[in-house]
């Protein structure tokens, strides 16, 4: 599999939401939740190519390591990560791959990476039907300090044809 779109989270835009608490932090390419802080943040990005019918998965490096919410597999302590479409015209939003809880997470000393299952794609990712954009969101159930190291490092949509 070949790497046909890359992201750091601190390039994507935060929703309206997310700008109006001001609850992160972005370092080294990374979205954080400032220390003190806890919740939700949601961030998205655009896919503003079309790419071709094949196979795609989405992937998430991850950095954990939280003194007050522990990692037991690791988990992915609240991140969820899509990757949507919407008709250029007409409505329906559609999720065509999906990185949630429950998924295996691989590696180790607080560097992870967690894939969407696979999916083919036969019409590809085609901008000239739909808009395409990656969502992650981001949870903390208790307030970041400044040891915490719960953040994504980077998206990546893989492809095989």
């Amino acid at each position: 599999m070949s790497i046909v779109w890359a992201m750091v989270p601190m390039c994507m835009v935060p929703t309206a939401q997310t700008v109006r608490e001001q609850k992160y932090v972005t370092t080294a390419g990374i979205v954080k939740f400032a220390v003190g802080e806890s919740g939700r943040m949601e961030f998205v990005a655009a896919i503003a190519t079309s790419l071709p019918a094949g196979r795609y998965v989405l992937r998430a490096k991850l950095e954990r390591d939280d003194p007050d919410e522990p990692n037991r597999e690791p988990s992915l302590l609240g991140t969820n990560i899509q990757l949507r479409r919407r008709p250029l015209t007409g409505e329906g939003v559609g999720n065509i791959l999906v990185i949630r809880q429950g998924l295996p997470v691989l590696g180790g000393n607080g560097h992870y990476v967690v894939d969407s299952p696979g999916r083919d794609l036969n019409d590809g990712i085609s901008i000239e039907t739909h808009f395409y954009w990656v969502e992650l969101e981001l949870q903390q159930a208790t307030p970041a300090t400044a040891e915490t190291r719960n953040s994504v490092i980077g998206l990546e949509l893989h492809f095989r044809p």
